[in-house]
């Protein structure tokens, strides 16, 4: 596999992880640069890692979606690893994604599987406890999802979206209809460069909507078992605020997506209920 063939993109606020995930970055053979797009300079405070590949992108937003859009006119690479700033991985993470990716094709969308980075337990599970089995099948009749292990990768007719468990996918690469935002590697000519997330505030849906785009441009969307990612797990939507930017970013993705029914407004009036 040659050197240098990816270009990562990762907007940052500059969290506490920033340092040691860009040293792990920069000192992976793969990678070619990094595109480090910060809204206000003041933040470089937060790290101190240096590292020729390393490049800083200034912003004038708060805003993941603009951030990642002035970097991609600069990328250099065939390929473009989008990544948030609170991740972590292990040695082989870049090398099995982009492996994939190869294999896969042009057209193709690689993200990884999930696990909490404090726990090391997989983020996305699919149970068969009883309470869990009532939910899935609530679930499946209300919000019109697959009951069984099918769910996995897929979006409901409700506008919800459900992750995959890796020990119920029958091989190594899964196709999927949504890939976790965190992370995930395309062919550079193919990122989307326009912003598809027109409002303030936490960008909830954004890789609902993102990887609608992409499936509207043709791309396959896959998830490989071999490639683990460590983040924290989704927070609940709690507060007032939390719900504003949710039910913001759901109306967005359903209007993208053309999906108006009675499930998306059962499952809205679920959560306004339920604060």
């Amino acid at each position: 596999m040659k050197n240098k063939q990816v270009t990562v993109v990762i907007p940052s606020l500059g969290t506490k992880n920033l340092n040691q995930l860009l040293k792990k970055l920069a000192t992976n053979n793969l990678i070619k640069e990094i595109l480090l797009s910060i809204p206000n300079l003041n933040n470089k405070k937060n790290y101190s890692y240096n590292s020729k590949k390393i490049k800083i992108i200034n912003s004038k937003f708060h805003h993941q979606v603009k951030q990642r859009i002035i970097c991609y006119k600069k990328i250099k690479s065939k390929y473009t690893l989008l990544l948030d700033d609170d991740v972590n991985f292990g040695n082989n993470f870049v090398k099995n994604l982009l492996k994939m990716k190869i294999q896969k094709g042009n057209n193709s969308v690689i993200g990884p599987i999930y696990y909490d980075y404090k726990n090391f337990e997989k983020i996305h599970k699919i149970s068969s406890s009883l309470y869990s089995l009532i939910k899935r099948f609530v679930q499946t009749l209300i919000l019109g999802i697959p009951f069984s292990k099918k769910r996995m990768g897929k979006i409901s007719r409700a506008g919800t979206c459900y992750g995959v468990d890796p020990d119920y996918m029958d091989g190594d690469c899964m196709s999927v209809e949504w890939i976790p935002g965190g992370c995930m590697i395309l062919s550079t000519t193919k990122l989307i460069n326009k912003n598809y997330f027109n409002i303030e505030g936490k960008a909830y849906c954004e890789d609902l909507i993102q990887s609608y785009l992409l499936r509207k441009k043709k791309l396959l969307l896959y998830v490989y078992k071999q490639a683990k990612i460590y983040t924290d797990s989704p927070k609940k939507i709690v507060g007032k605020e939390d719900l504003k930017n949710y039910l913001n970013g759901h109306k967005l993705f359903c209007k993208y997506s053309k999906l108006n029914n009675i499930r998306v407004t059962i499952w809205r009036a679920y959560l306004k209920l339920r604060l």
